[in-house]
């Protein structure tokens, strides 16, 4: 009697039919060539099949125990990057040695995670395990066979789960993973996919072995939907709260019908809105644990399953900003090449304008306010009103007795009160009344300061007419004891360059 390799039903007509399946007998003996040839015996009491499914780590084919004819699944340890099957034989090959070391590696986890699950009371979130075998170069774990489809065929069709339904099934996976999660096995690379429904609408959790291959290679395999962002490049690594990761997402996803974003992308920028803004009638404090779960900063995550549960199961739970993505967390620090760089050249590149307007407007400021510039010989003086502007010109004298410089000092002489010279604009303003007095440097040989009274009045008669300014000196002469000081351009109102207002 011949066994369907693809379904393992019995195949009893002359036809070669299978009835159950419709394929025919012996018309395919493997899906691929790395494949075990259906047909083939392991342990020499369980006859492998079709495989059925293969990913990056683990192929699984269906099977049957021979003694007592009863399906179960044969899941094979091979990663496809260091193992290699050649000519339809069934052991396993390494192309280097390094690849035989992390082959060996990666199996030591996946069976040790395996003996870990058998350990575990009977638990309908898990399929049992019958067998764990090492054959071939490698490891197989025998689990139970169940019918059912996996969640990925299931959440095309929406309203295939009511929401306590939903709520009910993902609280049971939780609670099992917590058990899992304190003895060390992670799943690490939880999806729709690997969530297998029964017919009685109960999932299960499958393919255990992406974890254990992962934390022991450094290689990446993930879901882009559902696998945090630690889960992903060279050195990859991935733990319990990577698993939170995953569950929350499918909680996301089953009560929305929104694929969760990519986390790359949120991290770039993109917002995950959370349920209640899309309009998803949960309990707040529900709410808030999803996108809890889904924190991208796995600070900011839950550690463990059994942190998830209790957040779930509190109608109080509070929201953990992320410090990733669309949040910020004041606990766990601010992003500091995101936000304080931005900031700090902003208000570096602000300090640095005003400190140049203010050096530019002080230096404005020395040069209108600083001693006479006068080229000797001239002197102006500019007086500026609202209603009239009167220049005076005052034009060097030609009799100016320059002496030798060791008489300088000697020969200034304080301007007498007949020779004070008053100038008066006439305004509108009556506080604006500007008087300029300079001093008159007398400079004359001994015989000219022996002069008569009469001589002092008719030089002062002359000064009237012009005002004799001396030449500007590096030592600068304080005016007469009395005389009105007046700063140079005083004027009200006026506007320094630039538009500024002073």
């Amino acid at each position: 009697m011949e066994r369907c390799m693809k379904c393992m039903a019995r195949i009893e007509n002359k036809r070669g039919i299978c009835p159950e399946c419709g394929a025919l007998a012996g018309e395919i003996s493997r899906a691929a060539d790395h494949h075990l040839k259906a047909g083939s015996k392991l342990g020499g009491k369980y006859l492998v099949g079709l495989a059925f499914a293969d990913n990056s780590v683990c192929i699984k084919y269906i099977g049957l125990r021979e003694t007592d004819n009863k399906k179960v699944i044969i899941e094979e340890y091979y990663p496809k990057n260091l193992a290699v099957r050649e000519g339809g034989e069934a052991l396993v090959r390494f192309s280097s040695q390094t690849k035989n070391d992390l082959f060996a590696k990666g199996l030591g986890v996946y069976i040790s995670d395996a003996k870990k699950i058998e350990s575990l009371p009977k638990t309908p979130v898990l399929c049992r395990i019958f067998d764990i075998l090492i054959e071939n170069n490698t490891g197989y774990v025998v689990w139970e066979y169940e019918e059912g489809k996996s969640l990925s065929k299931h959440i095309k069709k929406p309203g295939s789960f009511t929401v306590e339904n939903i709520s009910k099934n993902i609280r049971a996976m939780l609670e099992t993973l917590d058990k899992l999660h304190s003895q060390g096995v992670v799943h690490g690379n939880i999806s729709p996919d690997h969530i297998f429904v029964s017919r009685t609408g109960k999932f299960r959790l499958m393919d255990f072995g992406v974890g254990g291959y992962v934390n022991s290679t450094g290689f990446p395999l993930y879901n882009p939907h559902y696998s945090p962002c630690e889960a992903r490049g060279e050195g990859a690594s991935v733990d319990a709260s990577t698993d939170v990761y995953s569950l929350a997402g499918i909680y996301y996803k089953l009560l929305t019908g929104v694929t969760p974003f990519d986390a790359e992308k949120r991290r770039s920028g993109k917002k995950l809105p959370c349920m209640r803004e899309l309009g998803i009638r949960v309990p707040k404090g529900i709410d808030n644990a999803v996108m809890n779960g889904l924190n991208l900063n796995p600070v900011c995550r839950y550690k463990n399953a059994g942190e998830f549960l209790k957040a779930l199961k509190n109608r109080d739970t509070k929201r953990i900003k992320d410090d990733f993505g669309e949040n910020i967390s004041p606990s766990a620090g601010i992003d500091f090449q995101r936000y304080i760089l931005p900031i700090g050249a902003g208000v570096l590149a602000g300090a640095l304008i005003i400190g140049l307007l203010s050096f530019a407007g002080v230096k404005f400021i020395a040069a209108r306010f600083s001693g006479d510039n006068t080229e000797p010989g001239a002197a102006e003086t500019e007086i500026t009103d609202t209603t009239e502007t009167t220049t005076v010109l005052q034009e060097a004298s030609t009799e100016t007795v320059t002496s030798a410089p060791t008489e300088a000092s000697t020969s200034v002489q304080p301007v007498t009160e007949e020779a004070e010279i008053k100038t008066e604009t006439s305004t509108r303003n009556e506080n604006k009344k500007i008087s300029n007095s300079d001093s008159v440097k007398n400079s004359g040989d001994s015989s000219a300061n022996k002069s008569d009274t009469k001589s002092n009045n008719q030089s002062a008669e002359k000064s009237a007419e012009a005002t004799t300014r001396e030449p500007v000196t590096e030592a600068h002469t304080e005016p007469a004891a009395g005389a009105p000081s007046v700063p140079d351009d005083t004027v009200s109102g006026s506007t320094m360059p630039g538009g500024w207002g002073w």
